[in-house]
């Protein structure tokens, strides 16, 4: 590849006596017939057979500069490791005109979609920053990892004026597959703590865009999730909205459809599974997730269950069943498939962990109840910790040094602690 730069100052001056009335010409010629530079610029990126040709020309004045071209870039493939796609057949191309404005467009292919995009940014050179951008794309592979694969079909236009960036449209998700994973670094911190200066501006964040953003998201017929017991589909739509300084929003519903849930080794089928945003904080919807199970070699046959309303950051979770029983009995059909009148010991531990750690309205009490059915001193029960989970056990002290505690979601064996 080459690059040529060639420019000349109208008029002869003395260096110290140049202003910005000085008049220029030039033109500056980039033929990159390979892209190793990329790699240099940004190390996360690989590409196949990349070629670039940039051409300009300047006039105009040191203070008032014209500048005239074109760049084109494109690229049989570059990949992107961390988001584990590969972009095929690559082009981009800018075009600027004698008022310094930049018209962009570019396209690109991954998996078995495209994406394709417009632009333009008015007077680049000058103080006030407006541009504005259109994407639009159809089953886009935009992310393929163990935890997420995802298609887009974006329709986004992105408008900038000086600090507010302005983005309005839809984004349908044809496809994808969630697949969460426990990491022992997700854990929260204590209410205790607290961050110093964490409110305190920076240079780099006094510099970043306001965002203003109302966008429609759209699940179609192919996305699952699986992960903390969990699995099945999620359908619906939610219209998502940003304001600068405020609580980002939604306005729609998510279904969780064809779902199942597995917790002590035992499957419940989701029968309702309802995310409901009504203009409300979006990590805070109100659900409705109605899983049960059926014990058929009953007679009568018994439907058992769990309901969970409420806000998401604070939900109500109660028993149900029928016919209609003791909340001591709903559970061990939940969980052991059989009465309370059936149960061991043993069994009593796991249904008092369960009562525990599923959220109920009056679980320790429910605990309890259970443990004085199986005939379990209650004065030497103590709820515990599964260091590995962070599930609450619950434990009974054979002596005053050593806790039994009831079989660990993580490998459904007791411990001694």
């Amino acid at each position: 590849g080459k690059v040529d730069i060639q420019g000349t100052l109208k008029n002869k001056h003395i260096l110290s006596e140049i202003d910005g009335s000085q008049l220029i010409e030039g033109r500056v010629v980039v033929d990159l017939k390979n892209l190793t530079v990329l790699p240099l610029m940004f190390p996360d990126i690989q590409y196949i057979d990349g070629h670039k040709y940039s051409e300009y020309i300047i006039s105009g004045s040191i203070g008032n500069p014209a500048i005239v071209g074109r760049s084109d870039i494109a690229a049989k493939s570059i990949t992107l490791p961390r988001l584990g796609i590969e972009l095929k057949d690559v082009k981009a191309a800018a075009r600027t005109d004698k008022n310094n404005n930049i018209k962009v467009t570019g396209e690109a292919s991954s998996g078995v979609g495209r994406i394709v995009f417009r632009g333009e940014m008015l007077n680049y050179l000058g103080a006030d920053l407006l541009a504005k951008l259109y994407i639009e794309g159809n089953n886009f592979l935009a992310t393929k990892t163990p935890e997420f694969e995802m298609e887009i079909s974006p329709k986004v236009t992105t408008i900038v004026n000086n600090d507010v960036m302005r983005m309005e449209g839809e984004i349908t998700i044809p496809r994808a597959k969630i697949q969460m994973i426990q990491s022992a670094s997700m854990v929260s911190p204590s209410t205790d703590v607290v961050i110093v200066d964490a409110d305190l501006p920076t240079e780099k964040a006094s510099k970043r865009l306001a965002l203003d953003a109302e966008l429609k998201i759209n699940l179609g017929n192919e996305v699952s999730i699986e992960g903390f017991g969990a699995s099945g589909r999620l359908r619906g739509e939610v219209l998502v909205r940003e304001k600068p300084g405020e609580v980002t929003t939604g306005l729609g519903e998510i279904r969780f459809e064809e779902g199942r849930f597995t917790a002590y080794n035992r499957e419940l089928t989701i029968e309702t599974g309802l995310l409901t945003f009504a203009n409300s904080p979006i990590d805070n919807p109100i659900v409705a997730i109605q899983a049960v199970r059926r014990i058929e070699h009953q007679d009568p046959k018994v439907k058992v269950g769990v309901d969970v309303t409420g806000q998401a950051q604070n939900p109500k979770v109660e028993l149900f069943s029928e016919p209609a029983m003791d909340q001591s009995d709903i559970l061990s059909y939940m969980i052991l498939g059989y009465p309370m009148n059936q149960a061991t010991e043993k069994d009593g531990s796991t249904l008092s962990t369960a009562a525990s750690s599923i959220g109920l309205i009056g679980g320790e009490l429910l605990a309890n109840e259970i443990a004085t059915k199986l005939g379990i001193d209650v004065e030497n029960i103590r709820i515990t910790t599964d260091a590995a989970t962070k599930q609450p056990l619950v434990g009974a002290y054979l002596n005053p040094c050593l806790l039994y505690t009831s079989p660990s979601p993580r490998d459904n064996q007791p411990h001694l602690v």
